[in-house]
């Protein structure tokens, strides 16, 4: 059975690789630990994963 809008947040349909499913996964640590988003820039790390490099990829590609 495949639910309603399933295939939108399916990774492998949306390229998200485990790399990139663990950096979202560190990025929403720590914005519920209280971090900012705007104070997430290149150099902000988690667990030796450069959280703030990731995100401003994220940024530069989003066409939505």
């Amino acid at each position: 059975m495949t639910l309603p809008g399933a295939c939108v947040w399916n990774p492998r349909i949306r390229g998200w690789t485990v790399d990139w499913r663990r950096h979202y996964a560190y990025l929403t640590r720590l914005l519920a630990s209280g971090a900012r988003l705007t104070a997430v820039v290149p150099g902000v790390t988690r667990h030796g994963g450069d959280v703030g490099r990731w995100l401003t990829t994220q940024r530069r590609h989003w066409n939505g």
